[in-house]
């Protein structure tokens, strides 16, 4: 017999009485007309999955992985970019998701082959100020 492991949910920062967010980054509403129904998630050009959440009548796209970072993740350096450990887009776990640099985050992408320069820079290049 297999058991599936339940949820935690956790108000969503900034969004406390209209939405909660697991560690995962499934979304549910708390609005009166979908109360407890889970979010419908987009994917974007990017390649990013987004929600739309709102408040107060004015609605906004968030991408997921920044939800999930900011609600979850401590960003004690306070680094600006969420960075994909495995570089799969779509895999917004707590666990896959770190705070980086923009740089941090290009090198990543360097290293383990999502981002091919057509000039193919060296790599080494990008160390230059580590």
């Amino acid at each position: 017999m297999m058991y599936l492991e339940e949820r935690i949910w956790f108000p969503v920062s900034g969004y406390e009485n209209e939405y909660l967010i697991t560690t995962d980054g499934k979304i549910k509403s708390l609005h009166k007309r979908k109360y407890q129904e889970e979010i419908v998630q987009k994917i974007d050009r990017g390649g990013y999955v987004t929600v739309t959440l709102s408040r107060n009548g004015i609605s906004k796209t968030k991408w997921v992985h920044r939800l999930v970072a900011l609600n979850f993740i401590p960003n004690l350096l306070n680094k600006p970019e969420v960075n994909h450990l495995n570089g799969n887009t779509k895999d917004n776990r707590m666990e896959n998701l770190e705070w980086v640099t923009h740089r941090e985050n290009i090198l990543h992408a360097y290293e383990i082959g999502l981002f091919m320069n057509k000039k193919r820079r060296n790599i080494n290049q990008l160390r230059l100020f580590d």
